[in-house]
């Protein structure tokens, strides 16, 4: 049984990874930003990191609108400047692990 080992954590199951950033996303205030290692970790392991992350200044929550007829839900999001806050998909990136 694999074992994931991010910023030197392991994590048993995906699926417990899963809960660790979810617990971040929830603790996180709407609007406010973390500095959780798992997560920033994880994100920077995304194939597109270096351009999603040019100008970034912090990691938090916002509310997203995902689809025309899903309500807005907090999310992750890059935070960068005076722009709109960019949602990323970290449960696509656990996936590919």
């Amino acid at each position: 049984m694999p074992v994931y080992r991010i910023a030197g954590r392991s994590f048993p199951t995906k699926e417990s990874l899963k809960q660790h950033i979810r617990s971040v996303r929830d603790q996180t205030p709407l609007g406010g930003t973390t500095d959780d290692p798992v997560l920033l970790r994880l994100l920077s392991m995304h194939p597109q990191w270096a351009e999603k992350s040019e100008g970034m200044t912090a990691v938090g929550t916002a509310m997203v609108k995902g689809t025309p007829y899903a309500p807005p839900q907090k999310q992750i999001v890059l935070l960068r400047g005076d722009r709109e806050p960019m949602d990323i998909s970290w449960s696509k990136l656990v996936a590919r692990l």
